[in-house]
């Protein structure tokens, strides 16, 4: 019995992805539920597990290189000698390769050797004789710089040589070198990572098809500051003003299904009747959106957990596809770095982002004269293709009135504990 062992699609829009390496070799004996290999896609680095049993043959894919969705790179067989399909990466063969007849004054060489002229000094070097495990993007950047990947050391996963130890051979490379004459300016050029790029084309994308409408409020956080601190002192935890935002957010959109919506055709809206709030977060490569899923049946305790749980992975990049995947609402939150208001992009195929700013004293009027709240203003970006202006207002007031009021999202929970 032959089992194809193919890439796997493991996000909804991934066309290739990165084989980073295999986990087990030609021949092993894998049992179902065994790692066989590490694929990097535009998010995340996932461990694909065999699905059958069998002997892993015919394996046609290296580590680090590309490869597109559904391509097969391996067979699992029950029998180790069972023949491969034709085409596979190792076919056994028992005819022995012709060789050429020697010619006087020649040296005689294998079919399979390299032409003289093809050979580089470092491709016989006794280093090349080992396998050097390297990312694409380090090997591009190597190539680029000519630098001998035989001499970098490896930090990444056993001992792979990832984007970071090219970049420190750079850095090494340039703090060696002599001054510069004084018109000229140093620098240092630096490949986009795999998620950076992606993003990139996200944003463009945004940018180029989403006729983009913005409309901005600004909500009094009296209240909401007050049953924060309830909140906090019935529970022993901190809780997040995004948090808060995320719980209202996935109250608010029930009313109003063509926030949570795509736009797949022209003619054609796809409403979503999940409710699934994403939240960017910067990572040291790029911005990812992991996702809440699910939002309006969690209590606020259980987003405060699932943010936690966020932020201790947003530094290492360990986010999993499932992670990131099916967001129907973005909010991003630039508040806790002091900025007031700003305009996010909208997340493809999105039809909204809300973005948030930092709170601030604002001047309202009082029973009493005038006094200053603390507010912050909330600027929601929509697809003008599908809202309206009127409409994302209305989503706003019903936000504010929300968040001004917030009994319902904050006081139940402290009620029933």
């Amino acid at each position: 019995m032959i089992y194809e062992i193919f890439m796997p699609k493991l996000t909804h829009d991934m066309q290739t992805g990165i084989l980073v390496a295999w986990v087990k070799k030609e021949n092993d004996l894998v049992k179902k539920g065994d790692v066989l290999f590490e694929v990097e896609t535009d998010k995340a680095i996932s461990e694909v597990e065999a699905e059958d049993e069998g002997y892993l043959r015919g394996i046609s894919v290296e580590d680090g290189q590309e490869v597109k969705v559904g391509e097969v790179i391996a067979y699992l067989t029950s029998d180790e000698t069972e023949p491969l399909p034709a085409g596979s990466g190792s076919q056994p063969t028992d005819e022995a390769p012709e060789q050429p007849e020697a010619v006087a004054g020649e040296p005689v060489m294998k079919k399979e050797d390299p032409s003289p002229d093809s050979v580089s000094p470092e491709s016989v070097s006794p280093d090349s004789l080992e396998r050097i495990f390297i990312s694409p993007i380090a090997r591009r950047m190597a190539e680029e710089s000519q630098i001998d990947i035989h001499k970098v050391p490896g930090s990444g996963p056993r001992g792979r040589i990832i984007e970071r130890d090219i970049t420190a051979v750079l850095a090494a490379r340039a703090a060696t070198k002599p001054g510069k004459l004084a018109n000229t300016v140093a620098y240092q050029d630096r490949r986009m990572s795999r998620a950076n790029q992606v993003m990139a084309a996200r944003m463009v994308e945004s940018v180029q098809t989403i006729p983009q409408f913005v409309v901005e409020m600004a909500v009094r956080l009296d209240e909401v500051l007050r049953y924060k601190a309830i909140w906090q002192e019935q529970h022993q935890k901190k809780l997040s003003l995004t948090a808060i935002l995320i719980r209202a957010v996935s109250q608010v959109l029930g009313g109003f299904p063509l926030l949570n919506a795509s736009v797949i055709e022209p003619e054609t809206i796809r409403v979503y009747e999940d409710i699934n709030i994403g939240i960017a977060f910067q990572t040291a490569e790029s911005l990812l959106v992991p996702v809440v899923h699910n939002a309006p049946a969690r209590s606020m305790f259980e987003i405060m957990t699932i943010m936690d749980q966020f932020r201790m992975v947003a530094s290492e990049r360990g986010f999993q596809p499932e992670d990131l995947a099916l967001g129907t609402f973005t909010i991003s939150n630039l508040g806790m770095y002091g900025v007031e208001r700003f305009t996010a992009l909208i997340n493809p195929p999105q039809t909204a982002i809300l973005a948030v700013g930092s709170s601030h004293d604002q001047l309202v009027r009082t029973d009493k004269g005038f006094g200053f709240c603390s507010a912050i203003a909330l600027r929601l970006s929509t697809d003008h293709r599908v809202i309206t202006g009127v409409y994302a207002s209305q989503f706003l007031t019903a936000l504010r009135e929300l968040l001004e009021n917030p009994k319902t999202l904050i006081l139940q929970e402290v009620d029933q504990r």
